[in-house]
């Protein structure tokens, strides 16, 4: 029966043929179905531009965004109905669309970067820490992507060719520490203690220096007595005695003193040099043994 009434040419009038108040109530209810819930203003005109229907709060704005149909396209061409629709708040309906979408973009835009950061920005190292747990200790990136693809290799100083211009500054500087905050606050440091060690580093200590593993009966700290009066290259037994002082007379007071001197300690380039050359050689192949 539809079909008859859409396909079948006729001569009657558009009004006799079409209920245009149902018409107007049935594409406002389909257009909500579909999302769009905003006013539009709808006309029934012949082909001939005679108007038919003109929906009461009719207004010319936003005309420029109609869209028609055409009704009954068997019927004589004079006498073809169409349909056209126009939305006076499209400009608005796009803009608050787009809106809508600026959160998405900046999330979107926010993880990517978080992500980049994430992989090449920060560094992550296997540490140990209180009774001998491992995690991964956060620090920015000084030194090259696979700086140690040929193995363990420690820092020789500021000479050391995997070190970048911008890595040179941050070791001397000490903001490539910055991110172990993040370690402290997710409990797998303290903020004063003693420095945790690499895993293959402390392996190779403890078989030299048994007594090396008490340094594991307090959490790692993100600076410590060896910090501060020691440097970088302190020998491994060096660093266990000073460490020992300090689990030995651990206080709120010490804490403070050593987070003074740390600050002092900043500031004096000597506290950053490296191994040199033989040592560092050493230690790559012990480890590997």
């Amino acid at each position: 029966v539809v079909y008859n009434i859409l396909y079948t040419a006729s001569d009657k009038p558009l009004k006799e043929r079409v209920n245009f108040r149902m018409l107007d109530q049935d594409i406002r209810t389909e257009l909500i179905n579909n999302g769009i819930n905003i006013p539009y203003h709808l006309t029934v005109s012949t082909t001939d531009g005679r108007e038919v229907y003109r929906c009461p709060d009719y207004t010319d704005e936003g005309k420029e965004y109609t869209y028609e149909k055409v009704l009954f396209r068997y019927d004589p061409q004079s006498k073809r109905g169409v349909v056209r629709i126009h939305f006076p708040e499209m400009n608005s309906y796009i803009f608050s669309s787009v809106r809508f979408m600026i959160p998405s973009i900046i999330f979107t835009i926010v993880l990517l970067i978080t992500f980049i950061f994430t992989i090449v920005v920060i560094f992550r190292q296997k540490r140990y820490t209180k009774g001998g747990k491992i995690f991964e200790i956060l620090k920015f990136r000084s030194m090259i992507v696979d700086a140690e693809k040929n193995g363990v290799q420690p820092s020789v100083g500021e000479e050391d060719p995997r070190i970048t211009k911008i890595g040179k500054f941050m070791r001397r500087t000490r903001i490539d520490e910055i991110p172990q905050f993040f370690n402290v606050l997710r409990g797998d440091m303290s903020f004063v203690g003693p420095r945790p060690e690499r895993v293959e580093h402390v392996d190779l200590y403890v078989q030299q220096i048994p007594e090396f593993r008490y340094r594991l009966s307090v959490k790692g700290g993100l600076t410590g007595y060896a910090q501060v009066y020691g440097k970088y290259n302190t020998s491994a037994y060096d660093k266990l005695l000073l460490d020992l002082m300090y689990i030995e007379n651990q206080s709120t007071l010490l804490d403070f003193r050593i987070v003074l001197l740390t600050i002092r300690t900043i500031f004096q380039k000597e506290s950053t040099e490296g191994f040199d050359e033989t040592q560092s050689r050493e230690i790559n192949r012990e480890t590997k043994e």
